[in-house]
């Protein structure tokens, strides 16, 4: 490999700066990686977080706040729906069914229109999508009417793309021969809900605080005790976490200098085990909107993945390291707060969870 060929093509170099990549930044990263600079984690110096408040002792006052916030017309769904539409067979994730007639965001939307009709005031669903699923998520709302929900309340925008590498550090090529590309993970979220205007339309909608969430996560709720005690607490970011699972793996709860921070399973320090730490984050996460004017300096990890056989790299960013520049809390939640399906088989394994949620939602 030769400097020159670091450079894109100048056609593709415009559809991605177009789409939000830093493309300056992106070569940066490219060499560092070329020249065995930039590792696939990036270790911190952390210690468990132990004596983690939970949801259960939340006080009648602070979920009296969450209630007149809401009632307020203060508050806004954000769901991360990007990615590349992959683990679902070529799928777009939310639009699968989880039950017949009900895709995963007809389930997030019905909940949230619940919510809305139960305290009299206006919840905006922002979603962030990716070129993979921004124009079949749209195409899904607009035929079934936004289910009923009315259009001027959802919002959408895009999330960057960036051209994958071989494990060599060359450029990764697809069946067709051209540069394959992926979403440049969901920390994406706080360049591209600024640069969209998605921000500046939010405050002008009155709105202060956002939960942030996965769409295939059917257990996240704006729930006004999780609300409330945020707000009491004057935080910029509370992450809800849930007790850990066997064979779960992600991001979890730890003490950096003292702080609450939330650090992805690969970066932990060689001397924490990470079998034996019991919380995970679950993407729930609850943001003040003041605290988003400006831009994060989150870290790029070249994440491996497996494609077609192929190990690769991509770089991405993520959200929950927002953690890691402001003032965080983490609450433990109950695990009805976290369903996730990352496979069609956990869709199936969480068939009882989604009867119960889907019977709620039909019988009020």
């Amino acid at each position: 490999m030769s400097m020159s060929d670091i450079f894109l093509p100048e056609k593709l170099e415009r559809e991605l700066q177009n789409n939000g990549l830093d493309v300056e930044n992106f070569y940066a990263r490219v060499l560092m990686y070329r020249a065995g600079q930039y590792p696939t984690n990036n270790l911190v110096s952390a210690s468990p977080m132990e004596g983690i408040p939970n949801f259960g002792d939340i006080k009648p006052a602070a979920e009296t706040l969450g209630i007149e916030t809401i009632k307020g017309a203060k508050v806004a769904l954000a769901i991360i729906n990007g990615g590349m539409a992959t683990r679902f067979g070529g799928e777009v994730k939310g639009i699968v069914e989880v039950l017949p007639d009900y895709s995963f965001i007809r389930v997030m939307v019905e909940k949230v229109k619940l919510l809305s009709r139960k305290y009299k005031a206006p919840v905006p669903i922002i979603f962030m999508n990716s070129v993979q699923t921004d124009q079949a998520t749209k195409q899904h709302l607009e035929q079934n009417d936004y289910f009923g929900y009315g259009q001027e309340q959802f919002r959408f925008f895009s999330q960057s793309n960036a051209p994958r590498l071989s494990r060599s550090g060359s450029y990764y090529h697809g069946a067709d021969g051209y540069f394959a590309q992926a979403s440049s993970g969901h920390g994406d979220f706080f360049t591209a809900i600024r640069t969209s205007g998605t921000l500046d339309w939010l405050k002008s909608q009155g709105i202060e605080n956002i939960l942030i969430s996965n769409v295939d996560n059917l257990g996240a709720e704006i729930h006004p005790k999780s609300l409330g005690y945020f707000k009491s607490l004057k935080s910029d970011m509370l992450c809800e976490v849930v007790e850990k699972q066997p064979e779960e793996i992600g991001g979890v709860p730890v003490l950096v200098e003292g702080r609450p921070r939330i650090a992805e399973w690969f970066t932990l320090p060689y001397n924490m085990q990470f079998e034996n730490l019991k919380h995970i984050n679950t993407n729930n996460i609850w943001v003040d909107l003041r605290r988003l004017h400006r831009p994060l300096p989150l870290h790029w990890y070249a994440v491996e993945k497996t494609v077609t056989g192929d190990l690769i790299i991509q770089f991405e960013r993520l959200i929950a390291q927002y953690s890691w520049y402001c003032d965080c809390t983490i609450l433990q939640v109950p695990q009805s707060h976290f369903i996730p399906a990352k496979t069609k088989q956990q869709i199936v394994e969480n068939s009882g969870s989604y009867k119960n949620i889907i019977a709620e939602l039909e019988s009020l």
